[in-house]
């Protein structure tokens, strides 16, 4: 069973040139967000699409 909220994400390109990405609970420890990076160097906040 899976900790985190979701068991799957897929992350799709606004570019459909490009194939999407999924990230699985297997990938759990192995990757980290980066929003906090892009505040940090922005200043603002990422906004995500609706």
């Amino acid at each position: 069973m899976t900790q985190g909220w979701h068991a799957q994400i897929t992350l799709k390109p606004g570019n459909q040139d490009f194939g999407s990405i999924v990230l699985s609970s297997e990938d759990e420890g192995e990757l980290q967000g980066v929003a906090g990076l892009v505040e940090m160097l922005t200043g603002e906040a990422p906004v995500p699409e609706s």
